[in-house]
């Protein structure tokens, strides 16, 4: 009996409904309309991926973040008009409960959660806690950045870092230099 119910659960999570495919326990993001409740695998994000939802743990062998460096300016919008058009826009990937990858995360993503990156991310948007080692980078963060750079157009909550710069915040800045539209300071900004 338990096996015939846990058979039927594999085929119902296989089904697919419309052209949007859902997925249990563990699948790859690399694939687009796609909904993966579990643990969803891939190697890097890539703006060809659309519609891409992960409930569980998102683990990404190969990141954008060993590029980080080469990013000519900041990867954050600059204005309000930009920001807005951008932030109205459909997210190609979102990312509901713990994002990991070993290099570091790119790519055009709302995460609802924990996300942790050895050398840092770009993303959209984040609610929740990020930890990199290098850089924390979204157009709109709501919760923490822990990282050597954090940056943030939209920023609520707290930057921990050496280097924090945001545009509009409602939160508090901790670092070596902290900077915001209002003002510049060292050790705390607001």
């Amino acid at each position: 009996m338990k096996t015939k119910i846990f058979l039927l659960f594999i085929f119902l999570s296989l089904v697919t409904v419309g052209q949007h495919k859902i997925r249990f326990p563990l699948w790859t993001f690399n694939t687009d309309s796609t909904t993966i409740d579990g643990v969803s695998v891939g190697y890097m994000h890539t703006n060809k991926i659309k519609d891409v939802i992960t409930n569980g743990i998102r683990i990404e062998f190969l990141g954008f973040g060993a590029f980080l460096f080469l990013m000519p300016n900041s990867p954050i919008v600059n204005n309000d008009s930009i920001f807005d058009k951008f932030m109205n826009e459909k997210s190609s990937e979102t990312i509901n409960g713990i994002n990991l990858s070993l290099l570091g995360h790119g790519g055009d993503c709302s995460i609802n959660g924990l996300s942790i990156y050895l050398l840092g991310n770009v993303v959209k948007s984040v609610n929740g806690l990020s930890i990199s080692f290098l850089i924390n980078a979204s157009q709109q963060h709501n919760g923490v950045q822990v990282g050597i750079s954090n940056m943030a157009y939209s920023m609520k909550g707290v930057q921990i870092g050496l280097f924090n710069t945001t545009e509009k915040i409602k939160g508090v800045q901790i670092g070596l230099w902290n900077k915001n539209s209002k003002r510049e300071l060292p050790i705390i900004n607001w």
